[in-house]
């Protein structure tokens, strides 16, 4: 059971060696390639913000909340094998350092701890009691499983991101490497998910209170905040720009390559796929169903359409357009004609400039309701108008042909990709970065009934948003947990973290059902993943290792 990657798989005497152990914490890094992959599923549905398309089964099953199928979905079954065979490694990897020492060793721990603190937190939030609880590696196929506490892990779990914290360099002359601010921003990750458990496990995880809990995570953000080299890009858009990879805003991202030697994720044209799952097709109007003119079903600029995701109604409503910012960074609403200049004609190849200016305007998907009357105004220019009503009923359902035409996510576009229907990005995939600190601060402000400060925190991380000095005030009597969660949404919608917030808060099933009309069937039991019935057919110990509370079991 487990599919805890075998170390046999190489040389184990060549992995307890200096150069082994060195090539051990690097392939960590590649497996989590896998793991950006995989939470395209398990960091994003069921959610408020997040509904699904019509291209994906396991996102229509999971976001749909249709319990009777989940345990056989791969979403979570891959999930599973891909956490477990990066832990089985890790776990090697930190034994043979108990008896191993050499020049660089303590760097090698730290990174080796980091990573198995991270893929338990994501273990022990998705699967809870049920997960199998890995006491050490193996190098064969566990048939035995071991359901812990949920206290067990988080044991584990902070000593190792407290270890990753000491062993860590301050900064790295390699992108992408881990460093202790990636450590403590972690942390304050860790232990807001911690303060989600009741008090008896909290104590046993070794915290006297939530209010401790919330005190560390706000003197760590704090200091990743002021005391080292990160800052807030001034355009947001900036954040998620392929060509500013490793900006000053980014604390640690998955890296990918474009050269075929260092490609190790599973997509079998390496590199990762999340550039297209949040793609709808673009080249009909959601109003008329007709094709549109001068646009084609596939770009590089625009985007290869998949149609797996598809933004609520509700999330696309949290934003103000005329004085968010973030709406253009995270939205497209207008696509232009795009002209390529080496063949002096529109193409999928192209940009929306011609000779320096902005081509022409050929859809336009507006965030509000659009009538008749203006929809032929448009039409008159040229342009196919979507306005949200002809995506979505007025109580947010999309409708049907909808599905296919809804608004593109954008912050995993990669336009660096060679050609329209290119299936692999290799643009960094960021998974810590400032923006989330400031609101993991302004959370933990809040709990401690500092609702001054979290409006500060709030404040400051709106300064880059508005439009104008008067834009998206904020003051103290703003503040509820209600209020932080769609302040994650307009920040962090789409970086696959919505899931883990609202489990984390129980708001899961509360605000799924209250702004998602896909999410019917959503209840609190989808606070936990169940077990992959894939997993529960190899134990041997069936009586002790059970399925999550609420799931079908074979």
């Amino acid at each position: 059971m487990l599919e805890e990657e075998p170390k046999g798989m190489i040389n184990e005497t060549f992995l307890a060696t200096e150069s082994g152990l060195k090539n051990l914490s690097i392939s960590q890094y590649f497996q989590c390639r896998n793991i950006v992959e995989d939470l395209r599923f398990t960091g994003v549905y069921p959610s408020d913000i997040t509904t699904y398309s019509v291209n994906s089964v396991d996102a229509i099953e999971i976001g749909s909340g249709n319990t009777s199928n989940m345990p056989t979905l791969g979403a979570f079954s891959t999930f599973w094998r891909h956490l477990y065979a990066g832990v089985n490694n890790m776990d090697f990897g930190l034994e043979s350092l108990e008896t191993v020492a050499f020049n660089g060793s303590e760097t090698v721990r730290g990174e080796l701890s980091f990573f198995r603190a991270w893929f338990n937190l994501m273990i022990v939030e998705s699967w809870g009691t049920g997960a199998h609880f890995a006491e050490k590696s193996t190098n064969s196929i566990l048939t035995d499983g071991n359901q812990q506490p949920i206290e067990v892990f988080y044991k584990r779990i902070l000593s190792d991101i407290n270890t990753a914290i000491v062993d860590l360099p301050l900064s790295s002359a390699e992108r992408g490497r881990l460093t202790k601010p990636a450590a403590e921003a972690m942390k304050t990750r860790i232990l807001l998910a911690l303060a989600g458990y009741n008090q008896t496990v909290i104590t046993a995880s070794g915290y006297d209170s939530k209010e401790k809990l919330y005190t560390e995570a706000k003197q760590l953000a704090d200091n990743v905040i002021n005391n080292y080299q990160y800052s807030l890009l001034p355009n947001f858009e900036d954040i998620f720009d392929v060509k500013n990879e490793g900006n000053a805003e980014t604390i640690w991202a998955v890296q990918f390559s474009a050269e075929d030697k260092f490609n190790t994720s599973d997509l079998s044209t390496g590199g990762h796929g999340l550039h297209r799952y949040w793609v709808g097709n673009y080249n009909r109007s959601a109003r008329t169903g007709q094709i549109v003119p001068r646009m084609y079903g596939h770009f590089i600029y625009y985007g290869r359409e998949y149609r797996h995701a598809m933004m609520t109604r509700y999330f696309l409503k949290l934003f103000n357009a005329s004085e968010d910012k973030r709406t253009e960074g995270t939205i497209q609403t207008a696509w232009r004609a795009l002209w390529n200049e080496s063949t002096q004609s529109e193409s999928d190849y192209g940009v929306p400039f011609k000779d320096g200016k902005p081509t022409d305007t050929v859809l336009f998907k507006p965030l509000y309701d659009v009538d008749e009357a203006t929809a032929q105004a448009y039409a008159k220019r040229g342009i196919a108008i979507d306005g949200l009503n002809h995506i979505y009923d007025a109580n947010g359902t999309p409708k049907p042909a909808a599905r296919s035409w809804h608004h593109t996510m954008t912050k995993h576009l990669d336009p660096s990709r060679k050609v329209p229907k290119e299936a692999a990005s290799h643009k960094d995939v960021i998974i810590l970065r400032l923006g989330e600190i400031y609101l993991n601060a302004a959370e933990c402000a809040y709990n401690l009934n500092d609702k001054a400060g979290a409006a500060n925190y709030i404040h400051k991380l709106r300064e880059r948003a508005r439009k104008t000095s008067t834009s998206l005030p904020v003051s103290a009597s703003n503040i509820t947990l209600d209020f932080l969660l769609d302040e994650r949404a307009r920040e962090l919608g789409g970086e696959m973290l919505r899931w883990f917030d609202l489990k984390r808060t129980h708001k899961l099933a509360e605000r799924s059902k209250a702004f998602n009309p896909d999410a019917v069937g959503v209840q609190d039991i989808h606070e936990l993943r169940p077990v992959p019935q894939s997993e529960l057919d190899k134990v041997t110990n069936r009586d002790q290792f059970v399925q999550n509370p609420g799931y079908p079991s074979k």
